[in-house]
């Protein structure tokens, strides 16, 4: 923002847009569409100006990205043909062929396979024109994945095929290993077990064997960390021993020549001599110590180190005891599973419980930060929900979030933070078995008939916001055998797969709908094993918090 105020006082066309388009990436990554797709818009404006065609396209493509995100797929289209017809006027084979995979992945999305197919051949035509070995075996993976979806199992396997021929050129085994998944997974549906169990084997192994050379990479990566720094000590002795060194080889030569000059240049001499030999022990004691004094520093650190992760495992303990119980939850709701990831020791995410008579109170919350800032904001919305409830008696829960966002403003926003939290409170009437609830920006759904059926939420915090109107009180109708999901956008934000990407809300409904008539415990084992494939070698960027409830 510094940046783009200096820009924009200077009318300085040629930065700005880049400008723009960082602080429309950062708006996208939390979820602020509106003020992302503002300088998005603007980026593309000045570019415009600028008849810069290339910079043009991708903020046309960024604009898709966010309607894509917000489940408008036809207007995501739109903009992806807008980005395609400028990219296509440049001639940029690698940048068309990147779009192509955009509209064919969004095509997927909308179930139009034939459509999708179409565009990922093309891109796959592109890739084989510039000879780009991975970028035929992203297309070709693309394209095994849907004709699975079609079930066109054999063809899938064909495909399968020839991608790995391409990804074993580029030697990336992260495609290698998503593409012995996706042939293990057609042969099981053609019930060829032995086949299946063949390619399962060697994803398995892949899989293990990348993640045991990260962990190498990394020990390696601290050792020479290590050997280096203690090699950049020696030298700085070793540096100071030298300097000693050749001022003595200068004072000896001294001594011959005075030696000769006679007998009062020798008593000189000599004085000299006891001169240079008390400065060279003088020298020596102060390199002796500030060597200590280095090694006194380096414990130092390393003693105020464990000092901090002693204090913040202390702090997780600390956390632990005001989440929710497991058998406290498992009292008043009988069928449930919680997958809780914090990303550090500590997290930001947090989920709680507490019962008032007949009325059981369960919140999933995602905090502002992560890690230690983001644990004392969970205390804090803890504190303050637990307050609200069984101190001021507050029974229905958007009054409640209207509370503790007053708390919350009173308390740590008069400087103008925005610091508060997202997330659902549940309210049980064990009596009425009536369920409502409040939500702010986080949205519950509810799995019934192998449909998802997104729930309402308000599009505010609770805390310092665009927005300050009365949060509004939903009532759930949950039948049996539906089951109701709850989540933080930790998961969904996730970063990984084949391409890099975010997992995406889309693709987490999708896949509670895929495993929503399994048991609750196999859901949890599921959700998390995906996530950790999908991940792989990327580090994990937030909390991750889903709970299930089924009746």
């Amino acid at each position: 923002i510094k940046a783009i105020r200096i820009f924009e006082k200077h009318e300085d066309i040629k930065y700005l847009p880049s400008g723009y388009d960082m602080l429309g990436n950062l708006f996208f990554k939390q979820k602020a569409y509106n003020k992302a797709l503002l300088y998005y818009k603007k980026s593309f404006s000045l570019d415009s100006l600028d008849n810069d065609d290339f910079n043009m396209s991708l903020s046309l493509s960024n604009i898709g990205l966010i309607y894509s995100d917000l489940g408008k797929d036809d207007v995501a289209l739109q903009y992806y043909a807008k980005s395609l017809a400028i990219k296509e006027k440049i001639g940029n084979k690698k940048s068309i062929a990147s779009t192509y995979n955009l509209i064919g992945s969004t095509y997927v999305t909308l179930k139009k396979y034939d459509l999708a197919l179409e565009y990922f051949y093309k891109a796959l035509i592109l890739k084989k024109k510039v000879s780009e070995n991975k970028g035929c075996a992203i297309s070709l993976l693309n394209i095994g994945e849907v004709l699975i979806f079609q079930k066109k199992y054999q063809m899938a396997i064909d495909n399968y095929q020839q991608a790995l021929v391409y990804a074993q050129k580029s030697k990336n085994k992260d495609i290698i290993k998503e593409i012995y998944k996706g042939i293990s997974i057609a042969y099981s549906k053609l019930n060829r077990g032995i086949d299946a169990y063949h390619y399962l084997l060697k994803y398995t192994e892949l899989k293990d064997s990348i993640y045991n050379e990260e962990n190498s990479r990394q020990i390696n990566d601290m050792q020479t960390k290590y050997e280096t720094e203690k090699k950049e000590k020696e030298n700085k002795l070793l540096q100071s021993e030298n300097k000693l060194s050749v001022t003595t080889i200068k004072q000896q030569k001294t001594v011959t020549f005075f030696v000769l000059g006679g007998l009062l240049i020798a008593v000189l001499f000599v004085f000299f001599i006891f001169s240079g030999l008390k400065k060279q022990r003088k020298a020596n004691e102060i390199i002796s110590v500030q060597k200590k004094e280095v090694e006194a520093q380096k414990h130092l650190v390393d003693e105020k180190q464990k000092e901090i992760l002693d204090s913040i495992h202390y702090a997780k303990r600390i956390q632990s005891t005001l989440l929710a119980h497991a058998d406290f939850v498992n009292e008043n709701i009988l069928n449930n599973f919680i997958l809780f990831k914090p990303k550090d020791i500590v997290s930001g995410d947090f989920y709680w419980a507490t019962k008032r008579d007949h009325l059981f109170y369960l919140a999933i919350c995602d905090s502002t930060g992560h890690g230690v800032p983001g644990a004392f904001m969970s205390l804090l919305n803890i504190g303050f929900l637990s307050e609200a409830i069984n101190e001021k008696g507050i029974s229905k829960p958007n009054e409640v979030f209207n509370y503790v966002r007053d708390r919350l403003i009173n308390s740590i926003s008069k400087e103008g933070q925005q610091d508060g939290f997202d997330g659902i409170l549940l309210c049980f009437n064990q009596k009425t078995n009536e369920l409502t609830y409040a939500a702010a920006h986080n949205a519950p759904i509810i799995i019934s008939n192998n449909d998802i059926i997104q729930l309402e939420a308000d599009k505010m915090p609770v805390g310092k916001g665009e927005r300050k109107e009365e949060f509004k009180l939903f009532t759930i109708n949950l039948k049996k055998e539906e089951t109701l999901y709850l989540y933080t956008d930790g998961y969904a934000d996730q970063f990984g797969g084949t391409k890099g990407k975010k997992f995406l809300y889309k693709k987490l409904n999708q896949l509670l709908l895929s495993i929503s008539s399994k048991s609750l415990s196999s859901q949890q084992e599921i959700l998390n094993t995906t996530f950790e494939e999908w991940r792989g070698n990327l580090e994990q960027v937030d909390d991750v918090l889903i709970i299930a409830i089924k009746i």
